[in-house]
């Protein structure tokens, strides 16, 4: 009981390490979600990594 404890305990951690790797294009338009928080994007990217920071989705090229 105490291991099944343990590994519900470790799923409800929030994971600060979340990050999304687009090695294509990222078209305009697209609704970006982790979790509760979401961002829609205007332009279009290339090649770029998106991850939670700071309770944003942040954009890196």
């Amino acid at each position: 009981m105490n291991k099944e404890l343990d590994e519900l305990k470790d799923d409800l951690i929030p994971n600060t390490d979340q990050v999304l790797v687009i090695n294509g294009v990222l078209h305009p338009w697209v609704e970006v979600t982790f979790g509760k928080y979401k961002r829609v994007l205007l332009h279009e990217y290339k090649a770029v990594e998106l991850k939670l920071a700071s309770s944003e989705i942040v954009i890196q090229l």
